[in-house]
């Protein structure tokens, strides 16, 4: 009636008093058949006066005394959230983990049905990276390892390492070096 648009954006709540690692997985099939990807997840939190914060303290449902399932470890709580956001890249390893965990390597594999797909075996991947770094690659430029080369190669960045011995060869001290930058500087925007 104001003429505004609004629109509603749900957000879960990872790691529930009651909820398990099976009730999470569930959760992610569900959602995977809806296509939907919540932005918007946030681990459980007490909070004074809720049930929920009782039953987090005292692990039992307060009206029915039943005892409940209270996911209280870091390790755990990140894998459930991983799993609501199972699409995002950066949850890949916690999402594998929690399926591994859960004996759902069923869920693992190519297709719409498939929380995630499999990645390349370790060895696979230790291989490429011995055979890419003796040779200055475009994928490893200067034949470093590790992840930061990786990353660095991807943005087209080459990295070169300036020693003591680089400013000393011309006369230089390090607070010579660091002058002169300065005045090019200076020099470049006049």
């Amino acid at each position: 009636e104001t003429g505004k648009e609004q629109y509603i954006l749900p957000y879960l709540i990872s790691s529930h008093p009651g909820s398990t690692l099976k009730a999470a997985i569930e959760l992610s099939e569900y959602l995977l058949t809806f296509g939907y990807q919540p932005d918007q997840v946030q681990d459980f939190y007490p909070t004074p006066g809720t049930l929920s914060t009782t039953m987090y303290y005292t692990e039992y449902d307060p009206l029915t005394m039943e005892k409940v399932y209270v996911p209280k470890t870091p390790k755990e709580k990140r894998m459930q959230r991983a799993l609501l956001q199972f699409k995002d890249p950066k949850n890949y390893d916690l999402v594998k983990e929690a399926l591994l965990a859960a004996g759902r390597t069923d869920l693992i594999g190519f297709g719409p049905r498939f929380l995630i797909p499999p990645r390349k075996m370790e060895q696979e991947k230790d291989r490429m990276e011995k055979k890419n770094s003796g040779k200055g690659s475009q994928a490893n430029p200067l034949g470093q390892k590790g992840k930061g080369a990786r990353q660095n190669a991807a943005k087209g960045k080459r990295l070169t390492r300036k020693t003591k011995s680089d400013t000393t060869k011309k006369g230089l001290s390090a607070k010579d070096t660091k002058k002169r930058g300065k005045a090019r500087k200076k020099n470049d925007k006049k």
